[in-house]
């Protein structure tokens, strides 16, 4: 299991010592995390989980309109963000980095984030994202959103077992420009509940490099239920 899973879990298990010992200044497992994983966890357990951060919004409205940061936007991101093509407005965050990004939201509401990426060359694991919202996670999901990577057969091997049988080719990576909304493991589209006004957007990843190109703060669709379907036709 990569570390920041780690965080999360133990996060979860030692909330209460965590957040005691982040209001006391103790070290908790000094032999085990660094400085700044331990401020991590201690951040994770003080964010409440998915379904309770669901529950707690239900009733913000779907936004209305989005934000796009693309080219101008990106460039001029904090963090650390380094400029890899200024042409085409592509930025690269760096493992460990951050990607910071003040977004003017235009109305308060529901919405999910989407990101254009490529991921590090010569790597097979997923990306792992984490995302704080005005400095703090706003769940605990959100220190591990999983960016996953394009894969193909390759074409030039074909094998067969000794009954004859095709065997599953080994896979190779799509090295394309990819784009994805920030999604649980469990493969959940995950939604961000934000207030009208500017909000400060951290994106971190911790494990490897990223290019990104684009980051979108969309609408959630308004997807009604089975019963209201049934009504409306």
């Amino acid at each position: 299991m990569k570390k920041i899973a780690g965080l999360i879990l133990s996060a979860a298990m030692l909330a209460p010592a965590a957040a005691a010992a982040a209001g006391s200044g103790e070290n908790l497992g000094t032999a085990l995390w660094t400085e700044h994983e331990f401020a991590v966890m201690a951040d994770l357990a003080r964010a409440p989980g998915y379904a309770d951060y669901r529950a707690a919004n239900a009733g913000l409205p779907p936004a209305g309109g989005g934000i796009v940061f693309r080219k101008e936007a990106l460039l001029s991101a904090g963090g650390d963000a380094e400029i890899v093509a200024p042409a085409e407005g592509i930025v690269a965050v760096p493992a460990g980095g951050t990607l910071e990004l003040e977004a003017a939201v235009p109305e308060s509401g529901r919405y999910r984030l989407t990101v254009e990426y490529l991921p590090a060359e010569r790597r097979s694991a997923a990306v792992e994202l984490s995302l704080r919202i005005d400095g703090e996670f706003p769940f605990k999901e959100a220190g591990n959103l999983p960016l996953h990577r394009k894969w193909k057969d390759d074409p030039n091997s074909r094998k067969t077992d000794g009954n004859g049988n095709d065997v599953r080719p080994p896979q190779m990576e799509v090295r394309e420009w990819l784009r994805a909304a920030l999604s649980s493991h469990a493969g959940e589209t995950l939604e961000f509940a934000l207030d009208k006004g500017v909000h400060t957007l951290s994106i971190g990843s911790a494990y490897q490099d990223i290019r990104i190109r684009e980051i979108s703060l969309s609408p959630i669709p308004d997807i009604p239920s089975y019963e209201d379907y049934l009504q409306r036709h």
